[in-house]
């Protein structure tokens, strides 16, 4: 679909959004490794994985209840290698119209976990006070001449602050910053908020809203509460992410203008053993 002229724009579906030509924050995550891997995210994108799925429909549930009904559907439970719960699904799929199934067990914990949002002072002036959801724009990246886009979970125009809500293992104040770093969260950052920069000619911030998904174990306890943090990353994070974030927009430019998609390099490389392997005194993490 041809994107739209730079811009900022409110209740733009989904899959509108998905089909722009431009360039994703998610699209240079998944081709940071090179510009093969790059190409191959824009031509052919992954299929959402469990995880995403259940993370998308909870920030549905969270943020767009008025579409929950015309996406989702609440499945049959139960053992499907039954006969009575294979003939449920069966009815049950042939009601669907393009609708995704959704347990009653991801329902259950969409639901505390919402509440808890909107129990929690901060997390619930960021994504349920004055402001709009999903919001959809287009830029041209300055250096690269390269187009973008991006979708906020919220977007507070007054404070200028695009909070984004982020479902996570690990919520706690340490913890969340090496999900941070595990999956690219201050590219995203920066990215977002370097477009919105051009658009309006304001700074930005984005606050994460890190929030911890519970079991059903959990919600059974009496006593459980749901964790839930909010985090601003400094300034030498933000700006690790923005060099990051431009390098690659300039390798795609580079490849596209030369119809080149180089992916490792060709020579003999000398690697080295992470520190942690070497029995330094330092906490083992998931590198990327």
């Amino acid at each position: 679909m041809k994107c739209p002229e730079p811009g900022i724009y409110y209740d733009v579906p989904f899959a509108d959004y998905l089909a722009w030509d431009a360039i994703s924050k998610s699209e240079l995550w998944a081709g940071r490794k090179s510009a093969a891997h790059l190409r191959e995210a824009i031509s052919h994108p992954k299929a959402p994985t469990e995880s995403m799925r259940r993370g998308s429909f909870i920030h549905a549930y969270c943020l767009e209840p008025q579409i929950l009904m015309s996406r989702y559907s609440v499945a049959p439970d139960g053992d499907k290698r039954t006969k009575a719960v294979k003939e449920a699904w069966a009815a049950f799929e042939a009601t669907l119209e393009g609708r995704e199934p959704v347990s009653a067990e991801d329902v259950a914990i969409a639901k505390r976990m919402h509440e808890a949002l909107r129990n929690h002072p901060t997390a619930a002036a960021l994504l349920f006070g004055p402001g709009r959801s999903e919001v959809s724009f287009v830029w041209v990246d300055p250096h690269s001449g390269v187009t973008c886009k991006g979708r906020a979970d919220r977007m507070l125009e007054d404070s200028l602050q695009v909070p984004d809500l982020k479902t996570t293992i690990d919520a706690s104040p340490d913890g969340f910053r090496y999900q941070i770093a595990k999956y690219g969260y201050e590219r995203q950052a920066a990215f977002w908020c370097d477009g919105l920069q051009v658009l309006t000619g304001r700074a930005w911030t984005m606050p994460f809203v890190a929030i911890e998904v519970p079991t059903l174990e959990d919600l059974a306890d009496p006593n459980f509460v749901v964790k839930i943090s909010v985090q601003v990353l400094d300034a030498e994070s933000v700006g690790s992410g923005q060099l990051a974030y431009m390098r690659q927009l300039q390798e795609y430019r580079d490849a596209e203008r030369l119809n080149i998609w180089p992916g490792y390099p060709t020579d003999i490389l000398t690697t080295r053993l992470p520190k942690w392997a070497f029995g330094y005194d330092v906490e083992p993490v998931n590198e990327f």
